[in-house]
């Protein structure tokens, strides 16, 4: 999967949680990524690439949400 289907992927899933948990994990571009997330708030990202945990702020924008996307995977 490329970042930008692994972005859309992500957000449908979003829209379809709203006010719910969700869970993803998907390889991208040959890394492992599991997100665990509830509406634009990503509690944990991590991933096999780097071996880091992220996470974003608890009320961000959609616009910000998409942009940490972009910028980790």
């Amino acid at each position: 999967m490329t970042k930008e289907e692994a972005i859309k992927s992500i957000n449908k899933l979003r829209r379809n949680s709203k006010d719910k948990w969700y869970y993803w994990s998907e390889f991208v571009d040959g890394s492992h990524f599991y997100i665990k997330g509830y509406n634009t708030w990503i509690q944990k990202l991590e991933t096999t690439r780097d071996r880091i945990t992220y996470s974003t702020n608890m009320e961000c924008s959609v616009k910000e949400f998409n942009k940490f996307l972009n910028e980790v995977l």
